[in-house]
């Protein structure tokens, strides 16, 4: 089930998501934008800034033909749905978007930082 949005705040978000693609490594910068438009639909929602594990991987592989690899990402969890390029605006149910998006062998590979302090203030 996607994020039921809006076709305002579907519009936005498209236009978001053209201006910052998958490959333009602006994912933080998205994030802030994208986070004002999710508290419309849902007042709890929040950048989520997913890292490697450097004590066992050194980078993130996602799942994506444009992408080799990140040091981060940074999605943003509205309604329990992780909004971003790579979920685009329907975005991904979070207890699917890791196994979703990223290659990974064991979820200890990834660290998730769900109240990244960063998302909130200006751009």
């Amino acid at each position: 089930m996607a994020v039921d949005w809006s076709t305002t705040e579907r519009d936005r978000l498209h236009a978001l998501i053209q201006a910052h693609p998958v490959d333009s490594s602006a994912c933080a910068e998205l994030g802030r934008k994208v986070v004002p438009i999710g508290r419309e639909r849902d007042a709890n929602a929040h950048g989520v800034v997913i890292r490697p594990n450097t004590r066992l991987v050194r980078l993130l592989k996602p799942r994506h033909p444009n992408v080799e690899w990140w040091f981060n990402h940074v999605t943003v969890a509205v309604l329990e749905h992780g909004v971003d390029a790579l979920a685009g605006v329907e975005g991904t149910p979070m207890d699917e978007y890791m196994p979703t998006h990223f290659d990974f062998q064991d979820p200890r590979e990834v660290w998730l930082d769900f109240k990244d302090p960063e998302l909130e203030g200006p751009i």
